[in-house]
């Protein structure tokens, strides 16, 4: 396996909830990242795709503006800014038929191009759709950010970022092979990966096979394995950067970061480690 130049990598943040629940600030956050060396944070609006469901509020959509400023903010003129974009909470795969189902995927669709819309307008530097579980809602969210791009009159490089089940699928059933095939027809995806899931579990030949049939950038920040009941998780900070070195060194990664479970620390030691020769 070919081994490549580290320092060539890009370092995405980590864990954002986490933090707000030890009572950080959200400034505090991206400060924290960006010092630790991350050259991508992103905007903590995942969770924000059912406000858009039914029409945002206007105090509903000043908050997700603040929130994107506020990385652009905090990002300054080194570090990018990450538009995050969740799949929603409702597997259209498995929705029942009829109306019903139309209502809720062109509602959904809506929502997509809203929030690509105020994404592109606050001048996010990508466009990152995190832990997709649903090939339908895949197809959905490319839709609704395809027309928010076309609206807005200007792209930017888009992302997405799958979490699989133990299988190696989706919720849905689809396998990396079926969604890669997609995603090739759709001409305007430069980069996809993993998050989430079971930390490195099984993660790399799913990595390798993505370089074998993926000619794009590829993505991975993946949790500090599962939480316990406790919410503890598998996985120690040191194992994390080990893990992460050795998939960059052999060039399975362009993109590295973290995900539940990852702090600034884990941020800093593999900044530190790929930059520095570790």
């Amino acid at each position: 396996m070919k081994r490549v130049r580290r320092e060539k990598t890009l370092i995405l943040d980590g864990a954002t909830g986490v933090l707000l629940q030890r009572g950080w600030s959200l400034s505090r956050v991206h400060e924290e990242y960006v010092a630790a060396g991350a050259d991508i944070i992103t905007t903590h609006t995942f969770n924000d795709t059912e406000e858009f469901l039914n029409g945002v509020s206007e105090e509903a959509e000043k908050s997700f503006r603040h929130r994107v400023r506020l990385a652009k903010e905090k990002g300054g003129d080194r570090v990018m800014v990450a538009g995050s974009i969740g799949p929603g909470r409702e597997s259209l795969s498995r929705h029942p038929g009829g109306m019903a189902r139309s209502v809720l995927c062109r509602r959904y669709r809506m929502a997509w191009q809203r929030i690509t819309e105020i994404l592109l307008e606050e001048g996010v530097d990508m466009l990152l759709l995190e832990t997709v579980y649903d090939f339908e809602n895949l197809k959905t969210t490319l839709s609704g950010m395809k027309a928010g791009v076309k609206e807005e009159g200007k792209s930017v490089p888009v992302y997405v970022s799958f979490s699989l089940t133990l299988a190696g699928k989706l919720l849905s059933g689809e396998g990396m092979d079926e969604i890669i095939e997609f995603l090739k027809q759709e001409g305007n995806i430069e980069g996809i990966g993993f998050n989430c899931g079971d930390g490195f579990k099984g993660m790399r030949e799913k990595l390798r096979n993505i370089r074998e049939s993926w000619r794009g950038k590829v993505i991975f920040y993946p949790n500090l394995g599962l939480p316990d009941a406790k919410g503890e998780y598998a996985d120690s900070g040191k194992r994390f950067v080990e893990e992460m070195d050795d998939i960059v060194r052999d060039g399975l990664a362009d993109i590295v970061g973290g995900c539940c479970g990852t702090t600034p620390s884990e941020i800093r030691e593999l900044a530190g480690i790929l930059r520095c020769g570790g």
